[in-house]
């Protein structure tokens, strides 16, 4: 894996050449986690901001009724910035969802270089605006309608985001257990493991080993509604 390649890559760093690129992230570190290994707990204070470079994290939120909800989920290139200032706690845990690496870049010294870089700083602020409003559409989808369509609903904006084109359908290459499935949705696992099993004997949505296959996405929709 190339770090510079996948940073470049990264709507943040996007236009920005290699070797502007090395001066703004130098030095960084680099960190690998294994699925379901915390990261960062939330309440906890990091001095870093974070950069996926490979495998997906997961954003996660602790109620005091003790269930989880997974807030959003993050692959290649998407920051990790769970404090809404440098002095703040983490308001989220940050979890490996399929195993990876994140690039750790000290939050002080890279946002003191952005001074002297224009584009970069627009881009991160752009960025994590995008990521705060998205947070406030996620409230949107868990609340709103059945857990049926929650279900579907996340289904849907999974695939329009990271779903691929195969003869059979969509494929969704996300490691997503029923656990996980519940807490995006913030249902129960009994739940979630009921309608997954309807859907795989209808067709709406097939489990496989890697992921999940969408044949018909127009189907799936209709129980958005």
């Amino acid at each position: 894996m190339n770090v510079s390649d996948v940073l470049s890559q990264s709507r943040c760093f996007r236009g920005v050449d290699r070797r502007r690129l090395k001066e703004l992230v130098e030095p960084m570190e680099m960190r690998r986690f294994q699925r379901n290994e915390p990261l960062w707990r939330e309440g906890e204070h990091s001095r870093f901001l974070a950069f996926v470079t490979e495998g997906r994290i997961k954003l996660v939120r602790h109620r005091a009724s003790g269930k989880d909800l997974i807030l959003d989920i993050l692959g290649p290139g998407r920051i990790v910035d769970m404090a809404a200032t440098p002095e703040d706690d983490l308001t989220a845990s940050v979890i490996g969802l399929a195993q990876g690496a994140v690039v750790l870049l000290d939050r002080e010294t890279f946002l003191a270089r952005l001074c002297s870089y224009g584009p970069v700083a627009l881009n991160l602020a752009m960025d994590l605006a995008r990521d705060r409003q998205h947070l406030l559409s996620r409230f949107d989808e868990i609340s709103a309608g059945s857990v049926e369509a929650r279900l579907a609903s996340l289904f849907v904006r999974l695939a329009e985001e990271e779903g691929q084109e195969v003869d059979k359908g969509t494929k969704l290459a996300l490691p997503l257990s029923r656990q996980d499935l519940a807490d995006l949705v913030d249902t129960t696992i009994e739940t979630a493991i009921r309608i997954m099993s309807r859907w795989n004997r209808a067709k709406i949505v097939i489990t496989e080993r890697d992921g999940f296959l969408i044949p018909d996405i127009d189907a799936l929709e209709d129980l958005t509604e």
